[in-house]
């Protein structure tokens, strides 16, 4: 098995990806060597023992136009899936004007709201500022206050099995019919088929998903860049309550820590960030309502399913915190010993510490610059193009 990382916020890559050499040598999976092909048939029978879920766009319609900025235009939809869930989705696409002809990345950007956290605040800064590197954008957000009032039985019944069906699967699969309905109505300037995931937490944990699925839906994903996915394995009541007792100080902590952030990016003048950053959470009833309900599929070990199914091939940052018990980061270096193009990362931290979105941003400019200087191709971009001197980038606004 891998050896623990020790070393706090160093590049860590599994030992079996280390040592051997994926297209002739043994992988390390559970404590069980693999070759590369007993790896790969291992990779497909996970992707065929995936649930399947049919659903597709039945309706897309303007929530609200959010305006534009000198580098994009951003805009909230309403999505209306067939199995009658109501999703917003916020687009940011990049302007020529200032970023020219050739200086907007051919690779969409897909990505999800963390557990509690919706259009606003966090997710509104990161969206803001990959449109700003010249990435088009397209954040499915997760059902809250727009889910229709349950005032008849049936919208109850309805409201009633949403609440007891939430999965990080159907997530993703939500996820591949938006984009199915972008590409057929044209209305997108990138090729929804080959795409780039983000993901903080839940929405790290669907991302995984969203990889696992993409080749049955005829998508490759290019780079990823998940943070913070948890329970590679459901821990049981017992560890849980255990967990708990541990994890709940350190988030304590955390939360000051995100908090001192704000503060101090307040002083240093990004003025308003603080009132931003409050609009993070929905008190909405209905919003409550759905983010409880996503507590029990977050720690039913459904995160390794998908994880265990995504392609060999999958590459870019599988970011872990070194606070966070519930990340399982020792599983997940098991599961990841078969990914040689994933650079697993640990940062100093609780769970909760990935909301200081600094040093995401700063990775996706690296990603941005490496495609400047290639033509707009990712072919052949590593993890030190985008894990190592970062440079200075100027945050949006």
């Amino acid at each position: 098995m891998p050896p623990k990382l020790e070393i706090e916020g160093k590049i860590h890559r599994p030992e079996a990806v280390l040592e051997f050499d994926q297209s002739s040598h043994p992988q390390l999976n559970g404590g069980v060597l693999l070759s590369p092909d007993e790896a790969y048939v291992e990779q497909q029978e996970a992707v065929s023992d995936l649930p399947d879920y049919d659903v597709t766009v039945s309706r897309r319609t303007t929530h609200k136009n959010l305006g534009s900025t000198e580098y994009a235009d951003f805009s909230l939809e309403c999505i209306r899936f067939d199995d009658g869930a109501i999703r917003l989705l916020t687009r940011a696409q990049p302007k020529i004007s200032y970023f020219g002809a050739h200086g907007i990345s051919p690779y969409g950007l897909s990505g999800g709201d963390a557990l509690f956290t919706g259009p606003d605040g966090m997710n509104a800064e990161l969206i803001y500022n990959y449109a700003k590197l010249g990435f088009p954008v397209v954040w499915l957000h997760h059902q809250g206050r727009h889910t229709p009032w349950p005032t008849n039985p049936d919208r109850l019944k309805t409201l009633a099995h949403f609440l007891s069906s939430k999965s990080v699967g159907k997530s993703a699969h939500h996820d591949h019919a938006m984009l199915d309905d972008l590409e057929q109505k044209g209305a997108v300037d990138f090729d929804t088929y080959v795409m780039i995931r983000d993901g903080f937490s839940r929405s790290a944990m669907s991302g995984e998903a969203f990889i696992a699925l993409a080749g049955l839906n005829k998508r490759t994903i290019v780079h990823s860049d998940l943070t913070a996915k948890c329970f590679a394995l459901y821990p049981g009541l017992k560890n849980m309550i255990e967990l708990a007792t541990i994890q709940g100080p350190e988030e304590i902590k955390g939360l000051g820590r995100v908090a001192c952030n704000l503060f101090q990016r307040e002083r240093a003048g990004e003025k308003g960030i603080l009132k931003k950053y409050l609009g993070t959470f929905d008190p909405h009833i209905l919003n409550i309502l759905h983010e409880l309900a996503w507590i029990p599929p977050l720690i039913n070990g459904d995160n390794g399913v998908y994880s265990k199914a995504i392609p060999l091939d999958t590459a870019g940052v599988r970011g872990f915190l070194s606070k966070d018990t519930m990340s399982q980061y020792e599983e997940h270096e098991i599961i990841h010993a078969n990914h040689p193009n994933l650079a697993l990362i640990v940062e100093d931290g609780a769970h909760v510490d990935g909301a200081i979105v600094q040093q995401k941003i700063k990775r996706y400019a690296r990603v941005m610059r490496f495609l400047q200087e290639h033509d707009m191709s990712i072919l052949g971009m590593r993890p030190e193009d985008y894990l190592d001197n970062y440079g200075e980038f100027e945050l949006a606004s």
